[in-house]
């Protein structure tokens, strides 16, 4: 799927983004999306935050391991985004670093669908686990994971000169790949 288009339902499509073709529709979602990015920054999505966002990998993964997703209609329409690092924090594991969803496509299943499709390719892939880091200060956001299988590993401290954000690490096992 990496590089090919998923189908989801009611007409939505899980699609491969670069920032050379989609940094244009991110920023528009971001600005739509601007309450969560406000919470974990304090500060308006701008080009720089989205260059910011496709660059960033963590420690020792290098870009190979991103993926950079968009939840997209058919006429272009950008709903979501999922940046997800393959293989961090171990080989197995698919970290889902950022999950946006425009407020007008939230509540309607747009995310399950989502992650429903990003299960599968990890399984496909051979992944044993998807872990998410959730804002303490965003409860709707850990609920959520919560409904979809997440269970906390551990809570990470804010860091110094960090965003000043506790983070929630949160863990789903994939049935089938778990050993």
């Amino acid at each position: 799927m990496a590089d090919s288009k998923t189908i989801l339902s009611d007409g939505w499509i899980l699609e491969p983004l670069t920032y050379a073709c989609d940094a244009d529709r991110v920023l528009s979602l971001a600005l739509r999306a601007s309450d969560y990015i406000q919470l974990e920054t304090g500060a308006l999505p701008d080009a720089e935050w989205v260059k910011a966002e496709f660059a960033s990998t963590p420690p020792a993964l290098g870009p190979k391991g991103l993926l950079h997703l968009g939840i997209s209609r058919p006429n272009g329409h950008l709903g979501g985004i999922v940046f997800v690092a393959r293989g961090y924090e171990t080989a197995q594991e698919w970290y889902l670093g950022l999950v946006m969803l425009d407020p007008a496509d939230r509540g309607k299943g747009l995310g399950r669908n989502a992650l429903d499709a990003i299960v599968q390719m990890a399984t496909d892939a051979g992944a044993t686990s998807l872990k998410v880091a959730a804002l303490k200060d965003n409860p709707k956001g850990r609920k959520f994971w919560e409904r979809e299988g997440f269970s906390l590993v551990r809570q990470v401290p804010p860091k110094p000169g960090g965003d000043g954000h506790m983070r929630h690490v949160m863990q789903r096992i994939i049935k089938g790949n778990a050993t």
